[in-house]
């Protein structure tokens, strides 16, 4: 979804599919090749208010969901980026 394909977390997740729900496994699948709910990818093009309230419209608590999880992958990949240069 941000359009930087890693290969390594790809192998990662997909080492790991059959640890969770179909559902999860088949949208993780997707992830990984890239695909996602447009207003995720809205979210993640373009984080403000309108865009974040567009993903928490999706569902009764999914859209949360994502938006909690993508802040979160976020934010770890900032924090893995930043060590790196510090390192």
């Amino acid at each position: 979804a941000l359009g930087r394909p890693d290969d390594v977390l790809a192998t990662a997740v997909r080492g790991r599919l059959h640890t969770t729900t179909l559902l999860s496994a088949t949208l993780l699948d997707c992830a990984i090749r890239g695909e996602a709910l447009p207003q995720l990818a809205g979210w993640l093009a373009d984080p403000t208010d309108s865009a974040a309230d567009a993903l928490l419209a999706v569902g009764a608590t999914s859209g949360a969901g994502l938006l909690a999880g993508a802040r979160l992958a976020l934010a770890s990949i900032e924090d893995h980026t930043t060590s790196r240069r510090v390192a």
